[in-house]
């Protein structure tokens, strides 16, 4: 299994629930995907990201097909306008 966690921090907060709709949009709609989490940081310290997204794949091949689906397309282009920062960690359970 691996998990494939994302840190974004937005240009305008105000963007928030735009981003968090258009991630979980992509719920059960890419095989290999088992699970799709996404938080909001509560704590708004200067060193906090505003959203983190979590997703869970069967292996690395899904991931590979995750990064690459139509249905994940639009959200990566929407982010790519909302987000002033991101890191991500991909790593095997």
């Amino acid at each position: 299994m691996v998990k494939h966690t994302v840190l974004f921090r937005l240009k305008d907060k105000a963007d928030r629930d735009k981003a968090i709709t258009s991630m979980k949009s992509m719920i059960g709609k890419i095989e290999g995907m088992t699970s799709l989490e996404v938080g909001m940081d509560f704590s708004n310290t200067p060193v906090s990201c505003d959203i983190v997204l979590t997703t869970t794949h069967i292996d690395k091949k899904a991931l590979d097909l995750y990064v690459s689906h139509p249905v994940h397309q639009p959200v990566k282009e929407l982010m790519g306008q909302l987000l002033k920062e991101i890191y991500f960690v991909d790593y095997e359970v």
